[in-house]
């Protein structure tokens, strides 16, 4: 393999490697901001049930509620605007694994076209 092919196989790796990163992170955040937004939605019922008041619109609703309510919706939006950025980052890197593959799959170039391809 002629050096340029190998340093195109060795970006090809790299590329993969870290559109693999980015979905994995994706996967990652999208669970962790699950998890949270579970947490928030107990934390609101434990206060609502505390006061006695579940209507968000009453004046004495608890603050806590109503602030980890803000919370939970901004995370909410977060989470959805992960999840729709992970499609693309899939399709990317099935990409990048596809353009790996195609570059592992190519013939080692000999020695008689390396030298005539120089000599022109």
């Amino acid at each position: 393999m002629s050096p340029r092919s190998l340093l195109a196989l060795h970006r090809a790796i790299l590329d993969l490697r870290a559109k693999s990163r980015k979905v994995a992170q994706l996967e990652t955040l999208t669970a962790e901001f699950d998890s949270l937004i579970g947490d928030l939605e107990q934390e609101i019922r434990t206060e609502e049930d505390r006061a006695r008041i579940h209507d968000p619109s009453h004046f004495t609703y608890p603050t806590y509620a109503r602030a980890a309510s803000t919370r939970r919706n901004k995370l909410v939006l977060s989470r959805d605007a992960l999840l729709a950025q992970l499609p693309g980052a899939k399709e990317a890197m099935t990409a990048a694994s596809e353009r790996l593959a195609e570059l592992r799959e190519q013939k080692p170039e000999s020695s008689t076209s390396e030298n005539a391809r120089i000599a022109t």
